[in-house]
């Protein structure tokens, strides 16, 4: 169960993060959320797709982490075999809540990696360490990503872009099928023209649909490594 404490350089002064990469509970395991500055690097390495949040029927990106939702080939030992290392997997065993007015950045007590051998939060002098300070840049990207990945999906959409596909891998070790993924259908991407077209290109949104579309031959990277 998770216990999460806003950062305080009195009573955490002392804590340190061990640096193991994993998932989060919440997280799910088999595919990690990304944002729109991420799919540059993210779509080289993993298969992009989009999911529907079960409450707000709101469209979200991930990268795929295995052919079925319950593992993932890329951990390992706590390493990751990726070359690029999504931001959700960076966050580590912190979440940024809105306090009052303020957002504030907090530590899950209850984390394993927390009160380990690692990165200590503050300095001597109360100080957040750059270590810390790394984590509250990071979730000022993630911030960011989650209105960019809204302005993304409200374009795709008006373009009738977005499309339901399902996986299927025979493979002995799957569940059979990845149900609930979504992706750009390339041939009607192929097919824009006019207004529709230079709106995408001039606003940077067309090359992150190409990304998200060509992404989908990592299926066998993926199928591969497991």
């Amino acid at each position: 169960m998770s216990n999460y404490e806003v950062l305080d350089n009195v009573q955490h002064c002392d804590l340190q993060v061990a640096q193991d990469l994993r998932l989060n509970p919440q997280d799910g395991l088999g595919y990690v959320q990304v944002f729109p500055s991420e799919l540059d690097a993210a779509h080289k390495e993993y298969p992009v797709f989009f999911r529907k949040n079960s409450d707000t029927g709101k469209f979200f990106l991930v990268a795929l982490l295995a052919d079925a939702f319950t593992s993932n080939v890329y951990l390992k030992d706590s390493k990751w075999s990726a070359n690029y290392i999504p931001l959700m997997v960076r966050r580590g065993p912190f979440l940024m809540a809105r306090v009052g007015d303020e957002l504030s950045l907090c530590l899950n007590l209850a984390d394993e990696r927390v009160n380990k051998p690692g990165e200590r939060l503050f300095d001597d002098s109360g100080t957040l360490t750059p270590y810390a300070e790394s984590i509250s840049k990071l979730f000022s990207a993630i911030h960011q990503g989650h209105e960019q990945t809204d302005l993304l999906v409200t374009a795709l959409s008006e373009h009738g872009l977005i499309e339901a596909l399902e996986i299927n891998d025979k493979s002995p070790s799957s569940d059979g099928n990845l149900s609930g993924l979504y992706s750009v259908n390339p041939q009607k991407l192929r097919q824009l023209t006019g207004d529709a077209l230079a709106h995408l290109n001039a606003t940077g949104l067309l090359q992150l649909a190409y990304f998200i579309a060509s992404s989908s031959a990592n299926i066998r990277l993926l199928l591969a490594a497991e």
